[in-house]
């Protein structure tokens, strides 16, 4: 069977401590929103700790805003986005050879600054 997969991704830059968890800064993409609830599933790239989970959409964006020491910017977001010309679910092989599947832009967002949009040719 032919399987459909997303050409964009949602990446989010946040503060743990706001959701209550341990450690600082943090990369995780964003895998679903439940609009019933309101809120997003992080899918926690540090799986041994927190692994994937249900926040409030709200929560989410108040842990984008603490100031990163390191930038002296907000947290925020990135959209990773291709192609998808490609199919690898049907075609696995095809991967290695493939270079539609590299980014055609990347959206860097932060609630402190203005978008900035980055073409990849």
């Amino acid at each position: 069977s032919h399987q459909k997969i997303p050409s964009s991704f949602l990446v989010i830059s946040y503060t743990r401590k706001v959701l209550g968890q341990t450690g600082t800064g943090h990369f995780s993409p964003i895998g679903a929103y439940d609009e019933a609830s309101d809120n997003v599933l992080i899918l926690d790239t540090a799986r041994f700790k927190y692994g994937p989970h249900w926040v409030p959409l709200e929560l989410v964006f108040d842990a984008l805003l603490p100031e990163d020491p390191g930038t002296g910017k907000s947290r925020g977001y990135v959209v990773l986005s291709f192609d998808g010309k490609n199919d690898v679910i049907s075609k696995p092989d095809s991967f290695r050879s493939c270079n539609s599947l590299l980014p055609l832009s990347v959206l860097f967002g932060s609630h402190q600054n203005d978008s900035l949009r980055k073409e990849f040719k």
